[in-house]
């Protein structure tokens, strides 16, 4: 388990570095591949959508996260579990799309090239993002100890 990453005397969350290098990698690859397209992304319309829908995706996950974690504490006013952290996977899917469809509404972009750049690039997102969650040591699967196991510091037999 690798929840901090240090580079000299910074602590960086491997986690959250890993969530900016999806979202970097989408960004990036989404608009190469609309150079190809009769009405092409451009970079500053692309850095500020990809900015609108960082925010609205980690919101949305945060929200789901709460209300399938904690929905009895938040039910009886109990909001101490606003402090506590997380991120559900379909919360920050519904989030980031309800973002792109304000940004790219906001911006004039054409939503048929977006959606044919952006789309086939988003479970390599995920995928990144889901190495940051095996490094922090948030997301577990069944035992497995055969090869290629991954041994957090705890189970370590």
């Amino acid at each position: 388990m690798y929840p901090f990453i240090k580079i000299f005397s910074i602590e960086i969350p491997s986690y959250g570095m890993c969530m900016l290098l999806g979202f970097a990698l989408v960004l990036v690859l989404s608009v190469i591949r609309s150079k190809k397209k009769e009405y092409p992304l451009y970079w500053d319309d692309m850095l500020a959508v990809t900015a609108i829908v960082m925010c609205t995706s980690i919101f949305g996950g945060y929200v789901l996260y709460m209300l399938v974690t904690y929905p009895k504490e938040l039910m009886s006013g109990d909001f101490y579990v606003l402090t506590q952290g997380g991120i559900v996977f379909y919360g920050a899917l519904f989030g980031g799309v309800a973002g792109a469809l304000f940004a790219i509404k906001m911006f004039k972009i054409n939503i048929s090239v977006f959606e044919e750049s952006v789309v086939p690039f988003i479970p390599l997102g995920h995928a990144i993002g889901r190495v940051g969650c095996a490094l922090a040591g948030c997301c577990y699967g069944m035992e497995y100890y055969g090869p290629f196991a991954i041994y957090y510091p705890a189970d370590n037999p």
